[in-house]
């Protein structure tokens, strides 16, 4: 069985976690979809469907990311709970 300590993190300070939630979002009129810009080095690109006025469906809905999050949060619980109870990370797959 794995050592607790294995599994543990240090929680960061007040101001490193504000820094790491920023989000920077723009959207010209040159471009088809909108850009993201999250903790200053991740990029993603967000758009609307095509029965939405401005949308044109080439990239992931912001719903689409929402869902990603939100599921993505419940499989990292399920297999930090996984890896405590059993002392190995299992493969986990959500659909």
């Amino acid at each position: 069985m794995a050592d607790s300590d294995e599994h543990s993190f240090e929680t960061p300070s007040h101001e490193e976690h504000a820094a790491d939630e920023w989000v920077e979002i723009t959207r010209s009129d040159e471009d088809e979809v909108a850009h993201a810009l999250v903790r200053d080095k991740f990029e993603l690109e967000l758009d609307e469907a095509e029965w939405i006025a401005g949308g044109s469906d080439s990239a992931p809905w912001p719903s689409n990311y929402l869902l990603v999050a939100t599921a993505g949060c419940q499989v990292e619980a399920m297999q930090q709970a996984m890896a405590k109870a059993t002392g190995e990370r299992a493969r986990l797959t959500l659909t």
